[in-house]
């Protein structure tokens, strides 16, 4: 059985991470170890600090989880050059510790692959996933370190991998290679299985028994255009007073939001379990990407959009240029004016789920995301 080293873009397993989602999914037919490190739980620089000598000082260790193998090894976050040197010495030693067959990696930090070892005639195969834009900007120190790690990493890399067309266009305009496209999915047997006491029971939690529920799911940060869609809410529910908006997840923003915008039936719920979050998605009635337009935001594939489709729900989101190519048929692009998305609302509450759209499920599912990568793997 063919061993695999995963370095997924983020060690926060509260949320859907791109690697690690395939990672489970290809644990189905191979040995899959996933790096996994300590990351700050608040951007503070004692928090950062705290992780940083966590993941100095920790020993290395693989622990089960959901199938896979997670491994901690010693690494540094500075000096950069140092750590460079270091970390790729890690992975090394990793890799030919454990006979690794194959390294699948998304970090553009952190984790350099190491040039390739060799045991009698066998080499690892190297495959470089690019799952988020490395920077949008190349103006400050911290983005050229980025942007020069990423190109050294796409030179390197036997099979560079692009979770979206935008993306795939940026590795060749600034790389000069090409990429194969892979999109980002969701568990749909995970939705699909979820019950109707599961999603009263969640609807009863936040008292919107027979609500109308519009819902965000995912991180907050200045990426995500909260005092938008507050705005358009606020518009709607005077035409629609039984309804409520739903903020799920944490992130940088969450308490600046909560404090400004909590009432009108605003109910900010924090980062729920992860076994939660499928229930969450169902027990929406449309959901919501507003996204602030951006380069980063542009080329991203945002994961939330094929968990809404596989929770069977329609979605009002910002016309971001990676929508473009995908043609989600269950997205509904809008112009981010309050007006526009309040008269979208109005217009979603009347639609219902084409049962054709279940079709998405065989596209991006991810086990058939899984498929994509092993077709690489095994050439």
């Amino acid at each position: 059985m063919k061993r695999i080293l995963v370095i997924p873009h983020s060690a926060d397993k509260q949320v859907r991470v791109r690697l690690l989602e395939v990672g489970q999914a290809l644990s189905r037919r191979y040995r899959v170890f996933c790096l996994d490190w300590q990351e700050p739980l608040r951007p503070s620089f004692p928090a950062r600090l705290k992780a940083a000598s966590f993941n100095a000082l920790t020993p290395l260790r693989a622990l089960n989880y959901k199938g896979i193998s997670l491994v901690n090894i010693p690494f540094l976050h500075r000096p950069l050059s140092f750590a460079y040197w270091f970390n790729q010495r890690q992975i090394l030693r990793f890799i030919s510790s454990y006979k690794v067959d194959i390294l699948l990696h998304g970090l553009n930090y952190f984790f350099p692959a190491p040039v390739k070892p060799s045991w009698g005639n066998k080499s690892y195969i190297n495959i470089f996933d690019f799952n988020d834009l490395p920077a949008e900007e190349i103006k400050t120190r911290a983005d050229r370190w980025v942007y020069s790690f990423t190109e050294k990493e796409s030179r390197k890399a036997d099979y560079i991998t692009a979770c979206s067309y935008s993306l795939k266009e940026y590795v060749k305009s600034n790389f000069s290679r090409d990429a194969v496209y892979v999109p980002n999915g969701a568990n749909f047997s995970e939705f699909s299985s979820v019950d109707s006491s599961a999603i009263r029971e969640v609807r009863k939690r936040h008292s919107c028994e027979g609500k109308f529920v519009i819902g965000y799911i995912g991180n907050l940060g200045e990426w995500v255009d909260i005092e938008l869609l507050v705005k358009s809410y606020l518009i709607f529910k005077k035409k629609f007073k039984s309804s409520s908006l739903w903020i799920i997840g944490g992130g940088p923003c969450l308490d600046k939001y909560k404090k400004r915008f909590l009432g009108e039936d605003i109910v900010f719920t924090r980062a729920v379990p992860r076994e939660e979050v499928a229930s969450y998605f169902c027990a929406l009635d449309i959901g919501v990407n507003p996204s602030r337009k951006s380069i980063f935001q542009n080329k991203a594939f945002h994961i939330k959009l094929v968990e809404y489709a596989a929770a069977r729900k329609i979605v009002i989101s910002t016309p971001l240029e990676e929508l473009g190519y995908s043609k989600f048929p269950h997205v509904l692009l809008k112009e981010p004016l309050p007006e526009v998305w309040a008269e979208a609302f109005m217009h979603a509450k009347g639609l219902l789920w084409d049962e054709k759209w279940d079709s998405l499920s065989k596209i991006y599912d991810w086990e058939r995301i899984a498929e994509e990568f092993s077709g690489l793997i095994e050439g």
